[in-house]
């Protein structure tokens, strides 16, 4: 009897080893499957604040990661669009500072009518 007590115990406890292997097994996956995307946001995130605006994630499936990946991707996108915008307006501003500038420095019929323009307002005329 006590033989009996003993193989079923060792079977238990050889099925708890296993259970519990197989358990922690299931955890490291589920941990890496969790914690490798959000580890890689923070890369890209990371180069994208030091001015690498062309960087993306790589968006596998369509859970919640998955989402937060392409919304993040288009977060970029957006911000790399607005600089671009911003670039592009302060190039287009110095060149008309520069345009006005010069008009004002030259001595001609236009120039003169800006020279009126910006020097004294009540004395506006049309050229």
């Amino acid at each position: 009897m006590q033989e009996n007590i003993d193989f079923v115990f060792r079977i238990l406890m050889i099925g708890v080893g296993i259970l519990l292997v197989l358990n922690i097994a299931i955890a490291l996956w589920l941990a890496r499957t969790v914690v490798r995307p959000v580890s890689q946001a923070a890369e890209v995130s990371e180069r994208i604040a030091d001015g690498q605006l062309d960087q993306r994630l790589a968006v596998v499936g369509e859970d919640e990661i998955a989402r937060l990946g392409q919304s993040f991707n288009r977060m970029a996108s957006n911000l790399q669009d607005q600089i671009v915008q911003l670039a592009n307006l302060s190039k287009m501003q110095q060149r008309f500072v520069s345009d006005v500038s010069h008009e004002l420095r030259t001595r001609s019929p236009r120039s003169a009518w800006l020279r009126a323009c910006f020097m004294s307002p009540a004395r506006i005329s049309t050229p």
